[in-house]
């Protein structure tokens, strides 16, 4: 029979147990992350330790990891027939932490995969030690520091893939060993130094990318010696010194990229050998001389880059010989001479920019036959002459012709269907064709600073897609049409500088796009200029912010118009302010240069308040003008200045000196930025915690705290430098959720504001979850104890027996 004290007993058991089976929560399987490693160590182990570090349980896919015995069937893992780990392959699978370098002791592993994570610190000198290492893959993750000089010790390696990091230091000599290397891609990253000409030694190499750093120094010419490559890019970095000539033995390139550096010298003419090149960049260097006419023979090339630079000479006509080229891009330099009419043999080029170089002669007609052409720049040189027949460029989108000395009438049957038609600043004569009206597709139609004659057609109003039209500084005469009306998708309006144009038939209908028109007019009457608005014809369509302007809240229109003092302006004030339909109130004071007469419609406009003292404006006689000016608030004429002030007489002695002012203290500096990217990665009673650098911060504060605590001092890290920005919180509980977060500090500004607030709790030396059906272990363990004891009361054994006769 039970005893009371055993009847007590069993049910205490029995409540323990069932309070922990209904507390447990279904919970993730524990992989075990080992302090220590044995001896020796096991792949499985090395694993565990990958997963620990990268938060392996936010994983995007972590299937087979923990609870499958086979390593094979863990996701990304592939192993040998002695179930050593061979390949890691767990590219863009949400790894967020370092790369723990315990990996350097899978010494079978043939490649490693993490590309497109979020991993961050550095490369670990460990994975030196993986010798039977063939493929390295880090591209697009936070990775930083320096890169190990270890990795030369990866004989076998054939792909060193790092792009799109934060890499920073050089370029470690000891990749030269690597003779075996294929591909050596490091570019997007903080590297520095110079390009080590121990890179010449390998032999193997197809692909070397090292752009968008910050390289130094020469290109080293030993690079010459790789003549299985393929791809050389060094673009966007700061390289000096000339293109080394021995570039031109690499039999095998099809791309040279070196733009965007400090380059010098002159093109070599050796790179014309480069049978195999495709694509040839050498644009925004300092380069000199002329364009080697050697550069006609690679018959494959595809982009011929050279804009940008400060190139002489004519332009040769052995490119005419490319006739796979897609882009020639020659513009930004100081060529000369005419536009060779070979060009016309390259059908199938795309885009044509010779702009911004100092190109006489007249537009070939031979440019016709580029039937595939879609963007032709001929923009800012001196090319004189008529515009050629360009009818057959059917595909051609983008007309540049400004800024030249083009004569002669503008032929609707000479062009395309275009989206651009840029023909301002010539010499063009004739009156704008009304067939411009065919063109629908048109978005920018820019005539201005020509001779054109006659009124605007109408048909321009058939132009659905038009953003923009610029007709100002011509000798335009009569109305503007009011079918302008029509063109709802414009944007940007000019018609200044057409004394002879008058607004009366433009339709309401274009509203704020009229408003904007009438002060490019008002801004440049007879080209002199307001000051006040300083805002160029063809900027920035939104004059609610010009100075002296001010618009309605709810149409957005004119209704303040302040001509101030000192505008400068001078001329006639053409009939312009009539259009502005919404005018209240209109100040044009203290222009006495501004003269003209005042239009007969600005009655028909609420305009309440009209001042035009002290200017040459006169007021028209008729009589309705007349009986408004005497119901609204109207000011004329001119008070005259004050008289000036006496001058004082000198007295017998000079006056004291004054002290001199305090002079005040400088202001304090801008506090820096918030911070933001923060990543909190649990570990075992630890936090790591991650975030973006600051511009401008020299400093950070991490703080850390768990229930309802505040934020204080007890629980805090200061970092004194900006360049650091990871932090590892040593000595937490784990289970115990905590919040986190990260200041930016600058010395002698306040704080920036505190980042967002991050949650995450450490585990402990039981291990971390993996995506696994189960109950929480220890919880289980409750369970399974209460129950033993239950049963250990009701059925007591040998045990038992012996511990009451010892009583």
């Amino acid at each position: 029979m039970i005893s009371p004290a055993r009847w007590s007993l069993l049910v205490l058991a029995t409540f323990l147990s069932v309070l922990c089976l209904f507390n447990a929560a279904p919970a993730r399987a524990q992989v075990a992350c080992p302090h220590t490693v044995g001896s020796p160590p096991m792949d499985e182990d090395m694993l565990r330790k990958l997963y620990c570090a990268t938060n392996g349980d936010r994983w995007t896919n972590s299937s087979g990891w923990g609870t499958d015995p086979d390593l094979d069937n863990w996701h990304g893992i592939e192993t040998d027939v002695n179930d050593r780990v061979t390949r890691i392959i767990l590219n863009d699978n949400n790894l967020v932490g370092s790369i723990p370098p315990e990996l350097g002791n899978l010494t079978m592993l043939t490649g490693l995969n993490l590309d497109d994570n979020k991993l961050y610190g550095s490369i670990p000198s460990a994975l030196g030690n993986l010798t039977a290492l063939r493929g390295l893959y880090l591209a697009r993750n936070q990775l930083s520091g320096s890169i190990p000089s270890t990795l030369g010790n990866l004989t076998v390696l054939r792909i060193l893939y790092a792009p799109h990091n934060q890499l920073s230091g050089s370029i470690p000599s000891e990749l030269g060993n690597l003779t075996g290397l294929e591909t050596l891609i490091l570019s997007q990253n903080k590297l520095t130094g110079s390009i080590p000409s121990e890179l010449g030694s390998l032999a193997a190499l197809r692909v070397l990318h090292l752009s968008q750093n910050q390289l130094t120094g020469s290109i080293p010419s030993q690079l010459g010696n790789l003549t299985m490559l393929t791809a050389l890019d060094l673009d966007d970095n700061k390289l000096t010194g000339s293109i080394p000539t021995q570039l031109g033995d690499l039999g095998n390139l099809e791309e040279l990229t070196l733009a965007r550096n400090q380059l010098t010298g002159s093109i070599p003419s050796e790179l014309g050998s480069l049978a195999a090149l495709v694509l040839l960049d050498l644009s925004n260097n300092m380069l000199t001389g002329e364009i080697p006419s050697e550069l006609g023979s690679p018959t494959n090339l595809w982009l011929l880059s050279l804009q940008q630079n400060m190139l002489t000479g004519e332009i040769p006509s052995e490119l005419g010989s490319l006739t796979s080229l897609a882009q020639l891009e020659l513009w930004g330099n100081k060529l000369t001479g005419s536009i060779p009419s070979t060009l016309g043999n390259l059908t199938a080029l795309v885009t044509l920019t010779l702009s911004r170089n100092q190109l006489t002669g007249s537009i070939p007609s031979e440019l016709n036959a580029l039937t595939n052409l879609n963007y032709l720049y001929l923009n800012d040189n001196k090319l004189t002459g008529t515009i050629p027949n360009l009818s057959g460029m059917t595909n051609l989108w983008w007309l540049y012709l400004h800024r030249n000395m083009l004569e002669g009438e503008i032929r609707r049957d000479h062009l395309p269907n275009l989206y651009r038609l840029y023909l301002h600043q010539n010499m063009l004569t004739g009156e704008i064709p009304s067939e411009l009206g065919t063109m629908t597709n048109l978005w920018y139609l820019f005539l201005w600073g020509n001779k054109l004659t006659g009124g605007i057609p109408s048909e321009l109003g058939n132009l659905p897609e038009l953003r923009g039209l610029y007709l100002h500084q011509n000798m335009l005469t009569g109305e503007i049409p009011s079918e302008l009306g029509n063109l709802m998708n414009l944007q940007e309006l000019g018609f200044w500088g057409n004394e002879g144009l008058t607004w009366t038939g433009i339709s309401v209908a274009l509203g704020k796009k009229v408003d904007q028109a009438v002060l490019l007019t008002l801004r440049n009457v007879n080209g002199a200029g307001n000051r006040t608005w300083q805002l160029s014809a063809g900027a920035d369509p939104d004059f609610s912010s010009w100075r002296g302007v001010t618009t309605d809240e709810t149409t957005g229109r004119v209704s303040e118009l302040l001509l101030i003092i000192g505008q400068k302006m001078k001329g006639e004030i053409v009939n312009a302010l009539e259009a502005l339909g919404g005018l209240v109130s209109l100040n044009i004071y203290g222009n006495r240069a501004l003269t003209g007469t005042l239009p007969l419609r600005l009655k028909d406009l609420p305009v309440t308040t009209l001042d035009i003292r002290c200017t040459g404006v006169g007021v028209p006689e008729d009589a309705d003008f007349q009986k408004w000016l005497a119901g609204i608030s109207f000011r004329r004429g001119c008070t005259p200045p004050p008289p000036p002030t006496a001058s004082r007489p000198p007295t017998a002695s000079p006056p004291p000196t004054a002290s001199p002012s305090p002079s005040l203290p400088p202001p304090a500096p801008l506090p820096p930025g918030q911070v933001t990217g923060v990543t909190v990665v649990a570990g075992e009673g630890t936090l790591s915690v991650s975030w973006d650098q600051v511009s401008g911060a020299n400093g950070y504060r991490v703080q850390w705290k768990s229930g309802d605590e505040e934020f204080d001092e007890s629980r805090e890290h200061i970092i004194t430098d900006g360049e650091t920005t990871s932090y590892e919180i040593p000595g937490l509980d784990p289970g115990t959720e905590y919040v986190v977060r990260v200041i930016a500090t600058k010395t002698g500004a306040r704080d920036g504001a505190p980042s967002g607030e991050e949650m995450e709790m450490p585990f402990g030396s039981g291990g971390c979850a993996v995506a696994s059906d189960g109950w929480n272990g220890s919880v289980s363990g409750g369970f399974l104890l209460g129950l033993l004891l239950a049963v250990s009361i009701l059925f007591p054994g040998k045990g038992d027996k012996r511990k009451q006769s010892v009583r």
